[in-house]
């Protein structure tokens, strides 16, 4: 259960979030990744469970890098 702190942490990391907007790809031939909320659900979420608040923070304090790990995306590999 969240509590209310950790709820308004949420609520201002969502605002933040919808800030980013979206950032271009250079590996996909500039297209457009938007942030929108199924990215921000997937920061807080792993399927339909919550997941930990710790984990939580760390996404939140690392997700200011991703626009920029975007924009300087000049390949992308496939696992299987």
């Amino acid at each position: 259960m969240l509590n209310e702190n950790h709820k308004l942490f949420i609520q201002n990391q969502k605002v933040e979030y919808r800030k980013l907007g979206f950032a271009e790809c250079p590996a996909f031939n500039n297209e457009k990744i938007y942030f929108n909320n199924y990215g921000f659900q997937h920061i807080i979420r792993k399927g339909k469970k919550l997941r930990e608040i710790s984990e939580q923070i760390k996404r939140f304090n690392i997700l200011k890098y991703a626009p920029i790990i975007i924009k300087n995306s000049k390949e992308f590999e496939t696992y299987t």
